[in-house]
């Protein structure tokens, strides 16, 4: 043999001793750790995975109680108010235009009630002294009533007007027309400012868009609103909702009060537990090309601590385990499973402790366990191995 043959078969011996002694030092990092467990019966357990929003549960609306331009703003998106604390401004031409008009409606219905009043009393002595026919009676007592009513209207309307109007309070009704210092004090006064306040505690969030043409946006400076619009949105965060969308293949499984798990990567590994609250019975209109139908639902925590409230963030992007319980099954680990030939076997422990090869029939795998449809009972103590790596360099280095 020549030297350069004798050379390959060194090189050859080399890599496969070299890989062989890999092989052996895998090995070698693998360490089973035995422990016994003993059989028990699980619920099998099927958890559905949907992605979602987070929203505060209680949201409350702040309406335009009149018509006008924004004037000044006290707060910023995405902030913490306090109830009753001033929050914006307008400035209402409306509002002024109708405070004089209703003040000024409210004292002459109230005039002609007082004196349609003194006339109907004096009018049934009348009547009773038979001194006026019942048809003038009646006459009278009708346009009594007729002035009745427009006062009772009028001041209603009034009463309407000054829950918007600052500084005044019911005492005005008390006006007469012969208040004539009063009357023009109140038609002099200039009604530029309407204050609103926060009708809750909460976060300030932007309107609950109800229609697309309705005008609700962010507020500046300079906006112009309507009676009866959605000014902005207060929402209390202690307790969260989530929304997110079910398949029609899954929707039959998911039902109200299903327990679940809400997560957010932006809440730094903090997970909740809260139920589906709602489950819509009509499919979601979708634009796109898939012919899926999907069906919006609902999940809550009704319970958020002011830790947690620290790491959660309106509109964060969440995950919504949706939990749902099957049938009592006899589960183990799926360590404990030992196959060969096409039969699965595990090792029992018996009473006296002699380690027993049994043959089992196994069923669906869940992410840890197996479920055992024959071959074991609850209560049978059974070995698992569960087998770790070790590093060696971690070893050296320690």
């Amino acid at each position: 043999m020549n030297s350069l043959s004798k050379s390959l078969v060194l090189l050859m011996c080399f890599f496969v001793f070299t890989l062989s002694g890999c092989g052996k030092k895998a090995e070698n990092n693998k360490v089973e750790h035995e422990r016994i467990v003993i059989v028990q019966k699980k619920p099998d357990l099927v958890v559905l995975p949907y992605t979602g929003k987070i929203s505060p549960a209680q949201v409350v609306a702040v309406t335009c109680p009149e018509e006008g331009t924004v004037s000044k703003i006290n707060f910023k998106y995405g902030q913490e108010v306090n109830k009753g604390q001033f929050l914006l401004a307008l400035n209402s031409v409306k509002l002024e235009s109708d405070f004089h008009e209703n003040v000024s409606n409210f004292l002459k219905a109230k005039d002609r009630y007082l004196i349609s009043l003194v006339s109907f009393d004096g009018s049934k002595e009348l009547y009773k002294e038979k001194v006026i026919s019942q048809q003038e009676f009646s006459n009278e007592k009708s346009q009594h009533e007729n002035n009745e009513l427009a006062y009772i209207d009028a001041k209603f309307k009034l009463e309407k007007i000054l829950e918007n109007v600052p500084g005044f309070d019911k005492s005005i009704e008390k006006l007469n027309l012969q208040d004539i210092k009063r009357i023009e004090h109140i038609f002099s006064t200039s009604l530029e400012d309407l204050r609103i306040s926060a009708s809750a505690a909460g976060i300030v969030l932007y309107p609950v868009q109800v229609k697309a043409d309705d005008g609700t946006g962010e507020l500046v400076v300079g906006s112009e609103v309507k009676k009866g619009q959605s000014l902005l949105s207060i929402g209390d965060m202690s307790s969260i909702s989530v929304d997110f969308n079910i398949s029609e293949t899954d929707i039959n499984r998911v039902k109200e009060g299903l327990s679940v798990t809400v997560s957010t990567s932006g809440a730094h590994g903090t997970t909740l537990t809260g139920h589906v609250k709602s489950v819509a019975v009509q499919a979601k209109i979708s634009r796109g090309v898939s012919d899926v139908a999907t069906f919006p639902a609902t999940a809550i925590v009704e319970k958020i601590t002011s830790e947690q409230q620290a790491h959660l963030r309106v509109g964060m992007s969440a995950k919504v385990m949706v939990k749902i319980p099957g049938k009592t099954e006899m589960m183990v680990p799926i360590s404990a499973i030992h196959a060969e030939r096409g039969k699965r076997w595990v090792i029992v422990v018996d009473k006296g402790g002699k380690h027993l090869k049994r043959e089992v029939r196994t069923g669906r795998t869940t992410t840890s366990d197996v479920i055992i449809t024959e071959g074991l009972e609850a209560g049978e103590k059974i070995i698992v191995h569960d087998v770790a790596v070790i590093d060696d360099e971690m070893d050296e280095d320690d």
